[in-house]
C-alpha cells in the first residue's frame, strides 16, 4: 500500500515539474514574440494596398470591356430574337 502511495506521489511531482517546465517555456515564447520589433512598416503596408487597389481597378477595366462587346450585346440579341414577333 505504502508504495502504491508513494508512486502516486512520485508521479504527480513529475507532472507537476513537466507542467511547470511547458509553462515555463510558454512564458518565454510568448515573451519573444511580444518583443520582437521586426515587421512590415506603415510604408510597405500602404504600398502594397495601392497596388491591390491599382489591380482590381485594371481587372474590373478589363472585365467591364470584356462584357460590354461580347457578352452582353449577344445576350441582348438573344432576347430580342425570343420576343420579336414575326
Amino acid at each position: 500500500m505504502k508504495t502504491k502511495v508513494s508512486n502516486l506521489v512520485n508521479r504527480v511531482k513529475e507532472k507537476r515539474i513537466a507542467l511547470k517546465a511547458q509553462v515555463k517555456c510558454h512564458a518565454v515564447r510568448l515573451q519573444e514574440v511580444l518583443a520582437d520589433d521586426t515587421g512590415a512598416s506603415a510604408i510597405e503596408i500602404v504600398g502594397a494596398a495601392v497596388m491591390a487597389i491599382v489591380l482590381i481597378c485594371i481587372l474590373i477595366n478589363a472585365f467591364t470591356g470584356i462584357f460590354t462587346t461580347t457578352v452582353i450585346p449577344g445576350i441582348t440579341d438573344k432576347i430580342k430574337g425570343i420576343f420579336a414577333m414575326g
